[in-house]
């Protein structure tokens, strides 16, 4: 009888912790997916960058505004500034951890806010010496990322066609 006790305890304590593992398969078969996506890959910085793009952009359309980039770090809790925006936007999430499901929900969110971000070539282009950051999101459309002194993150969208705001 003493050693029976043992042996329901570890059964219990097994069938529990099944269970537990059980019900989160579903949760990591959709943060792996979620896994898969790619985050933007950091360019690397150069002057000639900076200028093609100051020369490409001669001539557009800028509309300001708070933009999606701002938004997603608002939905993450971080501070709206470009190191935060850049750590955003190239974020490759953890594996899956079978413990902590708050790190796994943390990671999710993290990536779902950067994901609404698309982005033509893959890359973000950031301009550390210069403190701005660009995503080239079609050859007709870039969003540019900037600091703004103490007002925090600030973004512009430059487009080759005027876009008419709604009153």
């Amino acid at each position: 009888m003493k050693k029976l006790i043992p042996i329901l305890i570890l059964l219990i304590v097994i069938a529990f912790g099944g269970r537990h593992f059980w019900h989160q398969l579903p949760a990591k078969q959709a943060y792996d997916e979620m896994r898969r996506v790619k985050p933007l890959s950091l360019a690397p910085e150069s002057s000639k960058s900076v200028a093609d793009l100051k020369k490409k952009i001669q001539g557009w359309y800028c509309t300001k505004d708070d933009g999606m980039v701002p938004e997603a770090l608002k939905v993450v809790g971080w501070n709206a500034n470009l190191q935060k925006a850049v750590e955003l936007l190239t974020y490759d999430m953890p594996a899956y951890s079978w413990i902590s499901p708050v790190s796994n929900q943390k990671a999710s969110t993290i990536k779902a806010s950067s994901a609404l971000i698309s982005s033509a070539d893959g890359q973000l282009h950031y301009c550390q010496s210069e403190r701005f950051a660009w995503i080239e999101q079609r050859s007709n459309r870039i969003i540019v990322v900037l600091r703004e002194g103490d007002h925090g993150l600030h973004q512009e969208l430059w487009t080759v066609y005027k876009i008419q705001s709604k009153q």
